[in-house]
């Protein structure tokens, strides 16, 4: 295994020691942690930025005395975009928000500028890609238990199973393109064996994009590769080799699901009901966007009743950069692969190497397997695959890319110790940043279970700690609001004492709408605060629950639960007709088979039958308002 490609200039002694050592553990780790966090874990999100904190303040430290670069075309593609994720902070709605997807996102200029100021010494990539195969084969290997003795899908880790195959596209293809360019030899049936591994795994999915991607992909690896003189038979006879087992493995059930591709608009209904609620949503604001992570707050009232998915993601990357990032947004993406081409392009006319050339396109086709495969998916949004994309994005203009050269001398304006003491305060600060985020949201899910246990003062302790630590999630204000408004509901309080905690939610409530305006939960929760203490806020709160309802629903229509209290808040003045109503209006949406949706559909089949619950049954369907959404973890 003497890694995966051509021979670097060897770094001097001594240059960049610690960052040589700490380059592969970090990246994989921040690799790792991606792979878990699933839009999920703020934790593990927090982790991810902190390796990748730590790994640039190490780069940027072993550059303190300066070191010859190269300003490509690719690189100012990546930094434009990157760039504009973060100018539209300036006028987005939820800033907190849309600040931890800017980050999120520029996942891929982190892993392309990493690998720009790291792969110095040429030690850094031979390593990188035998523990990305590694841990390519490791997430088969995980796949194929999941398979063959839990009967299960082979998903790996991945919520979307889609999102697991582009992985492996982004991966195999460089790995196959790799292989050409060697001859064949005993030493690499390793690496064959893992290949043959990898795109079987893939095949298992039967993710059609996905398949798509790859044939796409392996068709302009295989031109190329005859082109440069290399026969690409034998891998044509893995590939074909590994279709041939999945079959056999799922009793024909892969080309079963390509053959669906032969209807493409029932092929596509799914996506098809998906982008047309979004384009409704796009042309609210094409130029500047709804801002980065909105789409799913902002989305609702344009969904249409058809659209079973999840509601998180538009399954089309370039149509959700337009809608959260605008117009320019979508045009310095759509740059990023344009000049990814042309330097591919400009780099296999220049170079006769025909290893650098077929490595060059292997790289580059497994870029291009993941670009078309987002036309229908969300794979930009997947952190492991953006860091990858990044470092394969760096690799092909390490390869071929060519620029202008420019000599970086930080000695011009600051001392070597004085920019290294100002690249240690800048990492600590990233990294005592993405620590905050992180423990705020181990309190915040402590908090929930304090809550659910009762121990009710000690989960307020708990979520003001996670405000303290990072004031700017929604969420946290909210959910303390619903706290001190069960407080006022439970607790054998005196007017004043109530007041105070009708005044505290209250402000947490205004709090959590300022920060997120398209929350339903805030107004939710509101609603509930009126109606409880009607009594207490005078006759007008019974008509603000109301409205708050509306606010609500006006944001989410299939959000539920604000259905179910709205149509309490009208039995109770005995307008039966209403209440049917406002639960009719939203039967026709689709909802997830969970106990709030049962709930839902209960009251609805009973007021149908024009019987009005009892009071008895309405004083205990009083419940806490629903947790934000599950999905994007933010």
């Amino acid at each position: 295994m003497d890694g995966l490609l051509a021979q670097e200039r060897p770094s001097s002694p001594g240059e960049g020691r610690f960052l040589h050592a700490a380059a592969l553990p970090l990246v994989a780790g921040a690799f790792w942690a991606a792979l878990y966090f699933q839009g999920l874990h703020l934790t593990l999100y927090a982790a991810v930025f902190i390796l990748l904190a730590i790994w640039f303040g190490a780069a940027l430290w072993s550059a303190a005395a300066g070191y010859p670069v190269r300003v490509t075309l690719l690189g100012v593609a990546v930094a434009a975009f990157c760039l504009w994720l973060f100018a539209t902070l300036l006028w987005t709605r939820t800033p907190a928000l849309s600040a931890l997807n800017a980050w999120w996102l520029s996942t891929l200029g982190l892993g392309y500028f990493g690998y720009a100021l790291t792969e110095r010494g040429g030690r850094f990539w031979p390593q990188c890609g035998v523990a990305v195969v590694i841990s390519a084969v490791v997430l088969c290997v995980y796949a194929l238990l999941q398979v063959a003795v839990w009967g299960g899908r082979p998903t790996a880790m991945f919520e979307n199973i889609n999102s697991f195959a582009a992985l492996l596209n982004l991966i195999s293809l460089p790995l196959a393109g790799f292989l050409l360019a060697r001859p064949l030899a005993r030493r690499d049936v390793l690496w064959w064996l893992a290949l043959f591994l990898l795109v079987f795994t893939m095949f298992l999915t039967r993710g059609r994009g996905a398949f798509l991607g790859f044939a796409l992909g392996l068709a302009v690896l295989t031109g190329l590769a005859r082109r440069a003189g290399r026969s690409p038979w034998g891998l044509l006879g893995l590939v074909a080799g590994a279709l041939v087992t999945a079959e056999g493995v799922l009793s024909g059930a892969a080309l079963a699901r390509l053959s669906t591709l032969a209807s493409p608009l029932a092929a596509g209904a799914s996506r098809f009901v998906i982008w047309r609620g979004a384009w409704h949503l796009f042309l609210q604001a094409p130029w500047r966007g709804v801002g980065l992570g909105a789409f799913f707050l902002a989305y609702p009232p344009y969904r249409l009743p058809g659209d079973t998915s999840a509601g998180f993601y538009v399954h089309d990357d370039y149509l959700q950069i337009a809608i959260e990032a605008g117009i320019i947004g979508l045009f310095f993406l759509t740059g990023v692969l344009a000049a990814a081409t042309v330097t591919f392009a400009r780099g296999w006319a220049r170079h006769s190497d025909a290893a650098i050339r077929l490595e060059a396109a292997g790289v580059f086709a497994g870029l291009l397997a993941v670009a078309a495969h987002s036309i229908v998916d969300f794979n930009l949004y997947v952190m492991p695959i953006t860091l990858l994309a990044g470092l394969g994005l760096a690799r092909l203009d390490h390869l071929v890319g060519e620029g202008r050269p420019y000599r970086w001398r930080p000695g011009r304006f600051f001392s070597a110790g004085g920019l290294r003491a100002i690249v240690v305060l800048v990492a600590a600060g990233a990294v005592a940043m993405a620590a905050s985020v992180g423990l705020a949201q181990l309190d915040y899910r402590q908090a929930f279970t304090q809550a659910a246990e009762g121990r009710l003062a000690s989960a307020d302790r708990t979520l003001v700690r996670a405000e303290r630590r990072f004031p700017d999630l929604s969420n946290l204000w909210f959910t303390n609001a619903d706290l001190l408004r069960h407080w006022a509901r439970t607790l054998p309080l005196q007017d004043s004492a109530r007041g105070r905690l009708v005044h505290l939610a209250w402000r947490d409530l205004a709090r959590a709408q300022q920060l997120n305006p398209w929350q339903p939960q805030t107004f939710l929760i509101r609603a509930e605060l009126l109606s409880q203490e009607r009594a207490w806020l005078g006759p007008g709160a019974h008509r603000a629950a109301l409205r708050a309802v509306g606010e609500a629903l006006a944001r989410d229509p299939r959000f539920y639960p604000a259905r179910i209290l709205g149509a309490r808040l009208l039995l109770a003045r005995h307008h039966v007709r209403a209440a049917q109503a406002l639960l009719d209006a939203g039967q026709d949406y689709w909802y997830p088979s969970d106990a709030g949706a049962r709930r839902y559909h209960a009251w609805l089949r009973t007021l149908r039958r024009a019987t009005v619950p009892s009071a008895h049954w309405r004083a205990r369907d009083v419940s806490p308002a629903a947790p934000p959404p599950r999905g994007r973890g933010l």
